[in-house]
């Protein structure tokens, strides 16, 4: 069963989601994976550099 219902709208130009879509695909990751990885990753890293 799936989690995940609930659908974020995002307003890109043309090149820059032939950019995102790329790099989905040489991660191996639908579009809505790489983009929640990245997410992911990007509050990591908030999270690390405020216990420096």
């Amino acid at each position: 069963m799936r989690k995940r219902s609930v659908g974020i709208n995002i307003r890109v130009s043309v090149t820059e989601k032939k950019k995102v879509t790329m790099l989905a695909r040489k991660c191996g990751l639908s579009l809505s994976e790489y983009l929640r990885q990245r997410e992911l990753e990007i509050e990591m890293n908030k999270q690390f550099h405020k216990g420096i």
